[in-house]
């Protein structure tokens, strides 16, 4: 009885602890949302001639000046596409994954409305992302992933779709040599495209690419891609915002309840443990 009252103590700190916490992200969800709503939206005709500065636009997603791209993988002509190879390998019993090799269509492409295009920097895709934009209103979309032990007996290396990178000499030929021998167990890779006549909205810094407007991320600030409305974006933030401060409210509530709960169980159990 005793360890289940401090277990719910425990609960107890951990809501206390957490309302700080929470009210945080809560006045980071409500910053946001009044950032996004002092950028002015654009239409692509306003672009043409406008200065450096923060906007939004709204629209479809179209080829680039070099028309629409390959998937490597997939073949699937699409906007834009990255396929990329990692090796999974073990140190001292815990498996990690390393990224060994990544590819991706050069260029921008475009966004449209019903005044024009512009040209669309695809460095706007965070990095590391999977997907650039939330999970439930996928931005892009993963054609292919594969993962393949590798054998180092037979001297076979992944699965078809990294003998393909091979085969074609799309991926380098020292990639895998380096990693064979290095507790390397399995191989993975993927590929993720963004699809023409994708509704996007995007907050970016207009500057000239050839001759068009291009939007890019800015040296300083924030800039955004995403397959959800802006309206449904102000939404999102809005409620995480109002969730966040309810909870932040709440959590010392719940927190000395348990708290209280809690030794009131230590108490009852510590003469019944000693007699």
């Amino acid at each position: 009885m005793a360890t289940l009252g401090a277990l719910v103590m425990f609960f107890g700190f951990c809501f206390v602890l957490g309302s700080p916490l929470m009210a945080l992200l809560a006045w980071n969800d409500g910053r946001e949302r009044r950032r996004l709503e002092r950028v002015p939206t654009r239409t692509c005709a306003e672009l043409v001639g406008s200065q450096p500065a923060r906007c939004a636009l709204a629209g479809e997603v179209g080829a680039g000046p070099s028309g629409l791209q390959i998937a490597p993988l997939s073949g699937a002509a699409v906007a834009w596409h990255r396929t990329r190879v990692w090796r999974w390998y073990a140190v001292s019993g815990e498996n990690y994954r390393e990224l060994v090799w990544s590819h991706t269509s050069d260029g921008p492409f475009s966004v449209r409305d019903a005044t024009g295009s512009v040209l669309v920097s695809p460095a706007l895709f965070a990095a590391d992302a999977d997907s650039p934009s939330h999970s439930d209103h996928p931005l892009t979309e993963r054609v292919l992933t594969e993962h393949e032990s590798s054998d180092r007996r037979s001297g076979r290396h992944g699965g078809p779709a990294l003998r393909q990178l091979i085969d074609r000499g799309l991926l380098p030929p020292g990639v895998v040599q380096r990693a064979v021998g290095r507790s390397t167990r399995a191989w993975e890779v993927d590929e993720v495209v963004l699809r023409a006549e994708q509704q996007v909205y995007v907050v970016a810094t207009p500057s000239r690419h050839e001759g068009r407007v291009l939007l890019e991320r800015p040296r300083r600030g924030f800039s955004l891609i995403s397959s959800r409305t802006e309206q449904e974006l102000r939404e999102d933030l809005q409620e995480g915002a109002r969730v966040g401060y309810q909870a932040a409210r709440w959590f010392p509530v719940v927190g000395a309840v348990l708290l209280g709960l809690g030794a009131l169980v230590v108490l009852v159990a510590t003469p019944s443990a000693a007699g």
